[in-house]
């Protein structure tokens, strides 16, 4: 089991050669007793993360997937996934939690590991974000019933505790 130690740190590093608009960006560890660092995942070359945050249990990680409108490093951004990343497997796997349209960040994971809280639009359109947590999956697997984002049919308002996907989730499922 890949466990966080004190002498690691995970973050997130968008290279590119000097003048150069377009990056790479990666997941990493870096240890810091002998400064190795070791790639966990690869963004696609419109994407790129942000806000790694460990689980308690050190088991997994979830972090801001960004869309972006092209490979530019300055390119705008299109959306923002939530997603759960389990280090541990070779290739490191990879959930996607919620739409991309809602805009989820600032996840973070609660004591027990069991639910993420995060700030998301309730609908595409909304005007403003709110607070919304997802219990997180007992595996990193999608299945048929959930379509391609856990959060589509389990987002939760945190002050209500209501269905906060409303009528627009079936739609982006």
């Amino acid at each position: 089991k890949y466990e966080p130690i004190e002498a690691e740190t995970f973050h997130t590093r968008i290279t590119s050669k000097s003048g150069a608009r377009v990056g790479v960006d990666t997941l990493e560890v870096l240890h810091l007793d002998d400064n190795k660092v070791d790639v966990v995942r690869k963004a696609p070359p419109t994407d790129f993360y942000a806000g790694p945050r460990w689980s308690h249990d050190g088991g997994s990680i979830v972090v801001e997937v960004v869309h972006k409108s092209g490979p530019d490093v300055f390119s705008d951004a299109t959306g923002v996934t939530l997603s759960v990343v389990d280090p541990r497997v070779t290739p490191p796997s990879i959930l996607p939690l919620t739409e991309p349209d809602l805009f989820a960040a600032t996840a973070d994971w609660s004591p027990t590991g069991d639910t993420i809280v995060y700030s998301a639009l309730a609908t595409p359109h909304a005007d403003a974000p709110g607070l919304f947590e997802i219990h997180t999956p007992t595996r990193l697997t999608l299945t048929v019933d959930t379509g391609p984002f856990v959060a589509a049919a389990s987002r939760t308002d945190s002050d209500s505790g209501q269905d906060a996907a409303g009528p627009e989730a079936a739609h982006h499922r």
